[in-house]
């Protein structure tokens, strides 16, 4: 990809995000949708919208769009199974947002889903030393560990969402 074909995916991921905020906000107050009952973590005095991040999602959906308009490759099985396990991932996440499901039930969930993009061709095969530059082979553990990385990721990124 170009200099140019990058700026341009920037910007259209950042147009389609900016442009979604507005109208998820005046969807969700007048949906009621701003926010549930506090939890434990959440600190805020007033209610917040919990669906900024379908703005974020379709930015980035749209910046995958437009790269693989511009990249040359055919779309691979691993970015396929990368890019609908970040959906449904989100997804668990939302409804969790929209309808709590228990910390259980979203732990397997992500789990089957970090699963599933391990088996799709996405699982870490070698981790290398930083500092010798020696790699080495995972073998089956690779799946254990992607699994292990998704989930973990995704659940810190929850964790400093909550932050705010």
């Amino acid at each position: 990809m170009t200099v140019s074909s990058l700026v341009i995916c920037g910007l259209v991921g950042f147009l389609v995000a900016w442009g979604l905020i507005p109208a998820l906000l005046d969807v969700c107050r007048r949906a009621g949708g701003v926010g549930r009952d506090k939890c434990f973590h959440q600190t805020n005095k007033e209610a917040i919208p919990r669906l900024g991040g379908v703005a974020l999602a379709a930015g980035f959906l749209a910046v995958v769009m437009v790269a693989v308009y511009f990249s040359p490759a055919p779309v691979s099985v691993e970015l396929l199974s990368v890019l609908l396990g970040s959906f449904a991932m989100f997804g668990l996440g939302v409804l969790d947002d929209l309808h709590p499901i228990g910390a259980r039930m979203k732990l397997v969930g992500q789990i089957v889903i970090a699963a599933t993009v391990a088996a799709g061709d996405s699982a870490i095969q070698q981790v290398t030393n930083p500092l010798s530059g020696v790699g080495y082979a995972l073998g089956p553990w690779g799946m254990l560990l992607t699994v292990f990385w998704l989930v973990a990721l995704t659940n810190l990124i929850n964790i400093i969402d909550g932050i705010d």
